[in-house]
């Protein structure tokens, strides 16, 4: 009898033990969805709403540049994304995702429609705790329009 009260308080104690062991939790990515961007343009950019939209269009200035305002609570290598579409006749373009005063640069992929939204990998960027803005331009434009961008999403790596 003695010996299984002895076992039961170590099982007891091990669950206790391994209980207060905490694991890191993973830290939820930050969402820029273009409803919440300012808008900066000389052109024609805004933001279009309705079936298959929720996006900025009718990109077509290197000066028009689409920013928010955002802050970051875990230090960390964050991969950034973009989703964007594109038709195919105009796809090819540069655009550049500018964070803490580093470019991160992609090529606008042909998504074949401009409701056809692809979640494009732009690269990776070491991020200490703050706030921080995100600037997205165009760099080089191929044909008329840049594209549609939906959203830029921050995940920690």
């Amino acid at each position: 009898m003695k010996e299984k009260f002895v076992f039961m308080s170590m099982v007891l104690l091990a669950i206790m033990l391994f209980s207060c062991v905490s694991t890191p939790k993973e830290v939820p990515p930050i969402y820029l969805d273009s409803i919440d961007a300012q808008l900066t343009t000389d052109a024609q950019l805004v933001y279009e709403e309705g079936d298959d939209r929720g996006n900025v269009g009718y990109w077509t200035d290197p000066g028009d540049i689409i920013t928010w305002n955002f802050d970051i609570a875990v230090k960390g290598k964050y991969m950034v994304y973009a989703s964007v579409s594109c038709a195919s006749e105009f796809a090819g373009s540069t655009i550049g995702v500018t964070i803490n005063g580093e470019t991160l640069t992609f090529i606008m992929p042909d998504t074949y429609e401009w409701s056809d939204f692809y979640k494009v990998e732009v690269g990776s960027i070491d991020l200490a705790p703050g706030s921080y803005t995100c600037a997205v331009q165009g760099i080089e434009l191929v044909e008329r329009f840049y594209g549609n961008l939906k959203a830029i999403e921050l995940k920690k790596i």
